[in-house]
């Protein structure tokens, strides 16, 4: 039952609360209503009470309609795209009258009047279905068997399928589903309760109604040794002249009771007049690192009150360990109000409420997540967990319990459940692919080769095309064109149908997401200016933030605007999402700890006259846009609730929460996540790493050019070495015990190199201490393990490989325990002007994630190089032994 009048709330305890699409609040046949203008819809989800699986319905609500062609009133659609049957149930207007279609039975009836409020029903039960306008029945139509089961979402004013199409316009009121047919006496009152003062009236109110009893959520640390108390706060929503009295009793969930905690139970009494009380459950301290742990605390037996729930979550908070919690992805279940937080350096999820912003639950995992995803019901959560040998893990949502692991590829990201809930895609990021895996049985049905390093997914609303986001370019540094990609994946046929390119210079494509209505793609990133030499760092002379806009039935790159502004950098755009009324496109910007939110309806006229100047315009975005500070540090994964906007903030460990309405551009709070853990100094040197804010007006940071402390595969025009000799970005891996630093070895250490980008690259000046920090960072950087491991070893090729590097002389220069001799030669590679040049011996170590190759990236696979720039090295070797040793060479 939806009244639409101060709320979208469902007005029974079955919590099928709308998210509103575009509609806007009205006066209803009641009192406030909502008025649709032909592409509005109230999306109520898919809960248990909503799949009517029996021989029995009723369909209810007042209407005044602008048009009657093709609208819907409410729906629960049966597929995905609008083929036959159409429907498990809808109730919608066409021709003049009212229609109803029962899966493949359908049938107009009656006359319905424009521009006015009527009552319209339909009830089935079992045998007929009968229409009613206005409390009288106007036909019949002969139906038998039960409803369909579906897992589309029911919505109010349109159809959950692609196209969306059919969208109510008028006014709408009072929306009633039943699970029985209600009869025609029944239907006469609900309609003349409203439309006939005769009716009823009204005498003096007496209020007989009762408060409300809320007992909420708690938290506390557990300390180290004794008992903490973890206090329940109990609340009545106003007092009364009686005592109001309640059964409470603690039960084990993750937290385990003699343990962890003290098994509770009892009689809570509020005395006449009180309205609060404390329920104190004891926590047991201990000394040893284990994760967050919870327990359930369940009220029953409830007196002179109403009861707000049954159930209260008691989390204890592990105050042992030292690990940082490291936020980095978020989902949100709009329907119950809940965050999933995924804690990567943790390896656990957080659990919050969202209305409440608190962290009431947590969940372990034997794997760090990377990413996490909702079934379309909210009751599965999938994570996605782990680096070489990954994991999808699944989990009951609401308790946490484990319900099955499913492998994946190589750090598997972004997890993506199709509309129907029976397909999971994931982007494994050094697999370069992307798996299609049947949720039934955990079967991979495919695995779709993409372009480098996978990051983000988006799907569409029909499920149809899957857009993937490469974070960093293919091909040769030398490439004027050099950009990251999205690639486009047709999901019926299991297969790439477009790659789009990016403007030249585009790295770091961390986040993708499609519009609410499913037409735009947006991809934000990294714009980099890698062919101007880096003299300066004003009005984004070296790096902007960026907002790739693409067009999702084309499958065509739009434009390209700056997320900057004229004297204020924006730098590492991480997060992207969409609010589900179409209205904004957010951003999470992880260099300078805010947030973007930009109006899309807005950003989509000023589109129409963008030409290929805009990628540069700094100014693009003004009035658009709006820039919301967090209080926590590196916004990552994001997620809208409502009004709310929520952010992962990877440093703080923490959640930000602001919200979007105008005006509330400093009113941003944020959500602890755990126990305060004591900061280290490669803590907080991966912090300033990734921080733009020490740069001269927050253009950029050291991950802008180094993502992940490794390379953006572009060539750069340092001033260290003159003008004119652009050399490809080194990852900073096994840098500070592999001296000297850069390619020409200008740098003598990489200390020396981190203090030059500061004040060279950042153009400011820092404290020695914050220096240190980042070399104690960098100093403890270890590799990712090789894609081209077989079961964590070399294969077979490569141990022939490794053969084939001894006896032609290759460790002669890649020796000792970082694969360098720390020498600087001269191997024939330099260009005419870089004649006379040495380079450094680089390691090998992650070879396979550094490409492209050599000091200007001219070489785009490692097999170009050996054959190449080592030609003579190679000099009587087979293809087949060539192979071997390029897998070798990859395996590192």
């Amino acid at each position: 039952m939806w009244h639409l009048s101060d709320s979208l709330a469902d007005a029974t305890t079955n919590a099928n609360h709308g998210v509103n699409t575009g509609s806007v609040a009205a006066n209803g046949a009641v009192a406030g209503g909502r008025a649709c203008d032909g592409n509005d819809f109230i999306d109520c989800g898919n809960g248990a009470s909503l799949n009517l699986s029996s021989n029995r319905l009723t369909l209810s609500a007042w209407i005044r309609p602008n048009a009657i062609t093709g609208n819907a009133i409410i729906s629960k659609s049966y597929a995905a795209t609008h083929t036959s049957p159409y429907y498990a149930w809808v109730l919608y207007t066409t021709g003049s009258g009212l229609h109803c279609r029962l899966d493949t039975t359908a049938a107009t009836k009656g006359t319905l009047t424009l521009g006015a409020w009527q009552h319209v029903a339909v009830t089935y039960n079992g045998s007929a279905i009968t229409y009613y306008i206005d409390g009288a029945p106007v036909g019949t139509v002969a139906k038998t068997g039960n409803l369909l089961s579906t897992a589309r979402n029911v919505r109010i004013g349109g159809r959950d399928t692609s196209p969306l199409e059919e969208y109510f316009n008028g006014g709408i009121d009072e929306v009633r589903i039943s699970s029985v047919a209600r009869s025609a006496d029944w239907l006469r009152a609900e309609r003349d309760t409203v439309a006939d003062a005769a009716f009823c009236t009204f005498g003096p109110v007496e209020d007989i109604s009762r408060p409300l009893l809320s007992v909420a959520d708690a938290s506390c640390a557990e300390g180290d040794a004794g008992t903490a108390g973890l206090l329940f706060r109990v609340t009545l929503s106003y007092a009364l002249s009686e005592p109001v009295s309640f059964h409470y009793a603690t039960s084990n969930a993750t937290a385990t009771s003699a343990e962890d905690y003290q098994a509770h139970e009892g009689a809570c009494i509020l005395a006449a007049g009180q309205t609060e009380g404390v329920i104190a459950v004891p926590v047991n301290g201990d000394r040893t690192a284990e994760p967050d742990e919870f327990f359930c605390l369940r009220v029953s037996a409830v007196t002179n009150a109403f009861l707000a729930r049954e159930v209260a979550y008691g989390l204890i908070l592990d105050d042992d360990r030292t690990n940082r919690l490291a936020p980095c992805a978020l989902a949100a279940d709009t329907t119950r109000g809940r965050l999933y937080v995924a804690r990567h350096a943790d390896a656990s999820v957080g659990v919050i409420d969202a209305s409440a912003g608190r962290l009431i639950q947590a969940y372990a995992l034997d794997a760090a997540p990377n990413g996490l995803a909702l079934s379309p019901d909210g009751a599965r959560l999938y994570a996605a967990c782990g680096g070489l040998g990954g994991q999808v893990t699944v989990l009951d949502a609401a308790s946490g319990a484990l319900l099955g692991t499913v492998a994946a590829g190589h750090t598997p990201l972004s997890p993506v459940v199709s509309p129907d809930g029976a397909t999971l895609y994931l982007c494994n990021r050094f697999d370069n692919d992307v798996s299609l895996i049947r949720v039934a049985d955990g079967a991979t049905l495919a695995r779709i080769a993409v372009g480098r390093e996978p990051h983000a997914a988006a799907l569409t609303p029909d499920g149809s095309k899957l857009f993937v986001a490469e974070l960093l370019p293919t091909g040769t540094a030398t490439n004027p064109a050099v950009a990251a990609a999205v690639s486009v994946i047709d999901t019926a046929t299991r297969t790439v149908t477009r790659r789009i390119p990016l403007p030249p210079g585009a790295q770091s494509l961390r986040g993708l997401c499609l519009s609410a209505d499913g037409a735009t793609v947006y991809g934000v990133h990294v714009l980099s200016r890698f062919y101007a030499p880096t003299t300066q760092v004003l009005r984004g002379w070296m790096n902007t933030a960026a907002l790739s806009v693409i067009d999702a039935a084309s499958e065509s790159y739009v434009s390209t605007v700056l997320l900057d502004d004229l004297d204020l950098g924006a730098a590492n755009p991480w997060g992207v999402v969409c609010t589900a009324d179409n209205r904004y496109v957010c951003v999470s910007h992880a260099g300078t700890h805010e947030v973007s939110v930009i109006d899309q309806a807005a950003l989509r006229v000023k589109l129409l006259a963008a030409d290929e100047d805009t990628p540069q315009d700094l100014t693009f975005l003004v009035g658009l846009r709006r820039r919301l500070p967090l209080k926590g540090n590196g916004p990552r994964g994001l997620a809208a609730v409502g009004g709310t906007l929520f952010a992962a903030e990877y440093f703080s460990d923490t959640v930000g929460a602001v919200s979007l309405a105008p005006g509330s551009e400093y009113g941003a709070s944020e959500i602890a996540l755990g126990a305060p853990r004591p900061s280290d100094p490669a803590g907080l040197g991966e912090r300033h790493f990734n921080d733009a804010t020490l740069c001269l007006q927050n253009w950029q940071s050291c991950a802008s050019c180094h993502p992940d402390a490794r390379a953006d595969a572009l060539n750069w025009d340092l001033i260290n070495d003159g003008f004119g000799s652009p050399k490809n970005t080194k990852s900073m891996l096994f840098a500070m015990q592999t001296p000297p630093a850069m390619s020409t070895g200008i740098r003598a250490h990489a200390r020396v190199a981190v203090r030059a980008g500061l004040k060279y690259i950042q153009f400011v000046s820092q404290p020695e201490s914050l220096a240190v920090e980042i070399d104690t960072y960098l100093a403890a950087l270890r590799p990712v393990p090789s894609p081209h491991l077989a079961g964590g070893s070399l294969s077979a090729a490569a141990v022939r490989g490794a053969a084939h590097f001894q006896a032609r002389g290759c460790a002669a220069c890649h020796s000792g325990e970082y694969l360098t001799d720390g020498q600087l030669h001269d191997i024939g590679t330099a260009t005419a002007q870089e004649a006379g040049l040495r380079f450094d011996t680089p390691t090998l170590f992650e070879l396979w994630r550094t490409a492209p190759y050599l000091h200007d990236g001219r070489f785009a696979s490692v097999r170009d190089v050996v054959t190449t720039a080592h030609a003579s090295r190679v000099s009587g070797l087979t293809p087949e032994e060539i192979d071997d040793l390029v897998e070798y060479l990859l395996s590192l």
